[in-house]
């Protein structure tokens, strides 16, 4: 089904039809084989093209569209028909994928939360250390849904050290399922929630003395912020050597075009990057990307949606028509949800794009993307245009 990317190219009806028949198969709750392989093609073509120079540019000429389908998006359709399908295949599919392709991981987590099981909940127990909102929250109603304690210390101690990190939307959450994995505690000792955490840590000392930890044991990533990117990057010597060519590579590295485009690459869901020297200087550039919630445009305003079955997702809207909406969530994938299945919806102050992107990079890594920006010509405003 995707295997052939030049064939699928030249036949765009083909491919829309035969999107809709996987959709079909799987809503009836087959699960073939082939969709499963066509999964770990692309996962294999996008390993050929990593860790090499222009790797966005390869990956992007190779993987192709499918009849106007990018491969990525008919990939989270058949994810998210797995999540969503009764059969037992459909979960063994979702695990020997989630071995086979651990850049994923979130998406996929978030597909087994869909119809949670005994089996699958060391998989969401282990998402309880995830920082991405939306899978936490997809991960910690799954696991509340599943009647089982888990065996040995590792999700128990997850759950301690996801209390602790003291998300008050979480803590009935937290409450219901520490009770059941770890006890209940006294009058005296569910005083407040931190009373609560104490007892947990406690009884799960006394049951797992030699445990994994339950506080934050790595350390956390510096934080980059304005004034120390200004100080080091836009006034610093980096400027002076840095490479368009390396910038591409940067932009890979922390996924711009999942969601935007730069030339003829990427995805339109985001502001076009092409252009974004002609609108904002590189200090604006650099506050927009570490202070994604500061200003959100009224195109890309964000959601959130809780739906019947108690599940809160929050994303951008890209397909509101119809009876689907479809969001886009922080890490570039998109969730459909039925619009009949969807109790409440309301605005969110917390912009699509992940606060921390600039944080794994360099200084030089951060000079490099300004420069790709600063390579293409600018464009005049229209008032500039027109000559006013």
């Amino acid at each position: 089904l995707v295997g052939d990317h030049n064939h699928a190219s030249r036949s765009g009806r083909h491919d829309l039809l035969a999107q809709q028949r996987t959709a079909a198969t799987l809503d009836e709750g087959q699960v073939r084989p082939d969709l499963v392989r066509a999964i770990h093609r692309h996962v294999e073509l996008r390993r050929l093209v990593e860790g090499r120079q222009g790797n966005a540019d390869a990956f992007g000429q190779r993987s192709g569209r499918l009849g106007g389908w990018h491969a990525d998006d008919l990939k989270a359709t058949i994810l998210e028909k797995l999540g969503r399908s009764p059969g037992a295949e459909a979960r063994v599919a979702l695990r020997a994928l989630l071995e086979a392709d651990p850049s994923s991981r979130d998406r996929l987590i978030r597909a087994l939360a869909e119809r949670p099981s005994k089996e699958d909940l060391p998989i969401l127990a282990s998402a309880l250390d995830s920082r991405d909102a939306n899978t936490l929250r997809l991960a910690l109603h799954a696991v509340a849904r599943v009647d089982a304690v888990p065996d040995g210390p590792e999700a128990p101690a997850a759950l301690i050290r996801l209390a602790r990190r003291g998300d008050p939307a979480l803590q009935m959450a937290i409450r219901q399922i520490a009770r059941r994995w770890i006890g209940r505690p006294s009058k005296g000792d569910s005083a407040s929630f931190d009373t609560e955490i104490a007892f947990w840590d406690r009884a799960y000392r006394e049951k797992f003395p030699n445990g994994p930890a339950t506080t934050e044991t790595a350390a956390a990533p510096v934080a980059r912020d304005l004034a120390d990117l200004v100080k080091n990057v836009l006034q610093a010597d980096v400027m002076k050597t840095a490479s368009a060519d390396r910038g591409k590579t940067v932009l890979a590295k922390i996924r711009c075009l999942d969601c935007h485009k730069f030339g003829d690459q990427g995805q339109g869901l985001g502001p076009d990057l092409t252009t974004v020297n002609s609108r904002f200087q590189p200090v604006d550039i650099l506050e927009s990307i570490v202070a994604p919630s500061k200003v959100i445009s009224d195109q890309y305003k964000p959601i959130i949606v809780a739906t019947d079955d108690g599940r809160v997702v929050g994303g951008m809207p890209v397909v509101a028509d119809g009876p689907t909406l479809v969001l886009l969530l922080s890490d570039g994938s998109k969730v459909s949800i039925p619009k009949d299945e969807i109790a409440e919806q309301k605005a969110s102050a917390v912009s699509v794009m992940p606060e921390g992107l600039l944080d794994p990079l360099s200084y030089q890594e951060i000079a490099d993307m300004l420069a790709l920006f600063e390579s293409v010509p600018r464009v005049a405003a229209p008032d500039q245009a027109t000559g006013r």
